[in-house]
C-alpha cells in the first residue's frame, strides 16, 4: 500500500486544531471590547440588555462562520473532510439561533420590565432575520421529520444569504458596542466584506463547474433500486473513496446532489452508482445517454490511501458499498498487495450485485475476501442477521493491525464503530464518513 504522508492524519489534527484556535479568536475581539464598554454596576433591567448585547454581537460571529464553514473551503476540507466541517457547522448554527434567539427575548423582557414595546424599522430588520434564521434551522434539523424533499430543503436554505447582511444594518443601526467600539464596527464590516467575497467566489465556482460538462455515456440498473451512472469528459483527478457533487441538465434535476465516486481513478470513466431513496435518485433510471452532467470533484477524506499499514477492513452497509467498490477498483489497477476483507450487509439477496467487481477483485488480488451478511432472507444459507462482533472477528484476524473503514446507513454505524472500540480498535484506526 502507498504510505500516506506524515502528513494524512498529522494534518487533519493541526487543521482541526487551527480551526479552533481561528474560532476562538474570532468570538474572543467582541468580547473583550464588549467587556470594556459594559456598565458593570448596572442592576435590574439594564443587566438584561448588557447581555443580550453580548449575545448579539457572538451570534453575528457564529453566523459568519456557518457560511465559511458550508462554502466548502479547499483549505479545512482536504484534511477534515466535508462530513466533519458540516457537524460543526450543525453545531455552530444550533449556538448561533440559540444566542440570537435569547437576545431578542431578553431585550423584549427589558422592555416589557420598563412598560413598552418599541416597534421601529431597525428592530423590524432583526425580528425578520430572527424569523429566518429559526425557519432555515429548523428545516436544516428536522426536514426529514417534515418529509420535505431535498429541492424543498435546498430553497429554503437559499434564504439564509439574506440574514447575515439583514443582521449587520440591524447592528450598525441598533448595536450599543458595534457603535461604540471603533474595533468591532470595522471588524463588523470585514466579516460582512468576507460574506461577499464568499457569495462571489461561490457564484464563479458556480459558473464554473456548469462549463465543465460530461456526457452521460450509458445507465446501468445492478439491482432493483440501485442505478449507475457512467460519465465521460474532462478528467478528475480523486483518491479512490471520495465523493462528488453532479447537477443533471435537462432532466428536471435542478439541484446538485452529492455522490460517492463508485469508479477508480485510473478508470476512463466516472460513475456513480445510487440506490433510489429521494426524489432525485428515484429519477435516475430515466436518465438517458447523451444527458448533460456537470461535475465538481472531489471531496471527502475516506480513503485507504491516507493510511499507514497494509491490512484494510471494508465494512459496507446497503448502498454504503459505492466507496469500496472505488478503492477496491483502484487496489486493482495499482496491483496492491494489502490484506483487504469486505464485510457487506444488505436485507435480502436481491441488494446483493457488483458481484462480478467483487469476484475479479477475488482474482486479481493476493489477499481479498469477502462476505455477505443478510439481515432479512431466510433462503440465505449465509451469514445471517446483522454485522456483529462475532462475524468481524470470524473474518478479521488481525484486529489488533487493520484499518478498518464503515459506511452505511447511520443505524449500522451507530452499531458498528462501537462494536469496534469494543473489540480494542482505537479511534485513530477506524475510519467513516456521513453524508
Amino acid at each position: 500500500m502507498g504510505q500516506p504522508s506524515l502528513s494524512s492524519r498529522s494534518a487533519g489534527v493541526i487543521k482541526t486544531i487551527a480551526l479552533c484556535v481561528l474560532l476562538a479568536g474570532m468570538i474572543a475581539l467582541p468580547v473583550v471590547e464588549w467587556a470594556r464598554n459594559v456598565w458593570w454596576e448596572a442592576i435590574w433591567p439594564d443587566s438584561l440588555v448588557d447581555v443580550s448585547r453580548i449575545l448579539a454581537l457572538l451570534g453575528f460571529v457564529l453566523l459568519f462562520v456557518q457560511f465559511v464553514l458550508s462554502s466548502r473551503v479547499r483549505l479545512f476540507e482536504a484534511e477534515l473532510g466535508l462530513d466533519r466541517l458540516y457537524t460543526v457547522h450543525r453545531a455552530v448554527g444550533v449556538a448561533a439561533l440559540s444566542m440570537l434567539f435569547l437576545h431578542g427575548l431578553l431585550y423584549t423582557v427589558f422592555e416589557l420590565a420598563l412598560g413598552f414595546i418599541s416597534i421601529n424599522l431597525n428592530k423590524l430588520l432583526g425580528i425578520i432575520g430572527l424569523v429566518l434564521v429559526i425557519v432555515v434551522a429548523v428545516v436544516a434539523l428536522a426536514w426529514r421529520a417534515f418529509r420535505f424533499s431535498y429541492e424543498t430543503w435546498k430553497r429554503i436554505h437559499w434564504a439564509s444569504y439574506v440574514i447575515l447582511p439583514l443582521v449587520f444594518v440591524h447592528s450598525i443601526l441598533l448595536g450599543t458596542t458595534v457603535n461604540s467600539s471603533p474595533i468591532v464596527r470595522i471588524y463588523f464590516i470585514v466579516l460582512l466584506a468576507l460574506f461577499g467575497l464568499i457569495v462571489v467566489m461561490k457564484l464563479v465556482k458556480i459558473a464554473i463547474v456548469a462549463r465543465r460538462s460530461y456526457t452521460v455515456s450509458h445507465v446501468v440498473r445492478e439491482n432493483h433500486d440501485i442505478t449507475s451512472l457512467y460519465m465521460e469528459g474532462p478528467g478528475v483527478r480523486y483518491a479512490p473513496g471520495q465523493f462528488m457533487i453532479i447537477n443533471l441538465d435537462g432532466q428536471g434535476l435542478v439541484f446538485a446532489h452529492p455522490f460517492t465516486i463508485s469508479s477508480g481513478p485510473s478508470d476512463p470513466f466516472l460513475r456513480i452508482s445510487a440506490k433510489a431513496v429521494g426524489d432525485f435518485t428515484r429519477k435516475l433510471p430515466e436518465v438517458t445517454a447523451g444527458s448533460s452532467v456537470s461535475v465538481d470533484a472531489p471531496y471527502g477524506v475516506f480513503s485507504y490511501t491516507r493510511v499507514p499499514g497494509d491490512s484494510l477492513v471494508f465494512i459496507a452497509g446497503g448502498i454504503g458499498i459505492t466507496p469500496f467498490l472505488s478503492q477496491i477498483r483502484h487496489l486493482r489497477s495499482t496491483g496492491d498487495q494489502s490484506k483487504v476483507r469486505l464485510i457487506w450487509g444488505n436485507k435480502t439477496k436481491a441488494d446483493i450485485c457488483f458481484e462480478d467487481e467483487l469476484t475479479a477483485a477475488v482474482n486479481e488480488l493476493a489477499d481479498f475476501s469477502f462476505v455477505h451478511v443478510l439481515s432479512d432472507d431466510d433462503t440465505w444459507t449465509g451469514e445471517r442477521g446483522f454485522v456483529t462482533k462475532e462475524i468481524i472477528t470470524k473474518y478479521c484476524d488481525d484486529i489488533e493491525e487493520a484499518e478498518f473503514f464503515v459506511c452505511g446507513p447511520p443505524v449500522m454505524m451507530k452499531i458498528v464503530i462501537p462494536l469496534l472500540r469494543s473489540l480494542g480498535v482505537p479511534r485513530t484506526r477506524i475510519h467513516f464518513e456521513r453524508f
